[in-house]
């Protein structure tokens, strides 16, 4: 089969990632489950990490879980 890959723009996966709609939230579990590879430019990377780092979502996100995701 096929490898499936995809570019998710930062606002979806945020979005998945705190729970705002069903259809988000079935991507980000798509990604998490291994059903496609994510495709993501440095720049890309540099600015999900800076919104995951926003005092304003920090009640959705602790150091560690941001820690997990630079590792991924």
């Amino acid at each position: 089969m096929k490898e499936i890959k995809a570019v998710i723009d930062t606002n979806v996966f945020v979005g998945a990632v705190i729970g705002r709609s069903r259809v988000m939230n079935a991507i980000y579990n798509a990604f998490a489950d291994g059903a496609f590879t994510p495709v993501i430019s440095l720049a890309m990377y540099d600015e999900l990490l800076d919104v995951l780092s926003r005092k304003k979502l920090r009640r959705y996100f602790d150091a560690s879980q941001i820690e997990r995701f630079k590792k991924m």
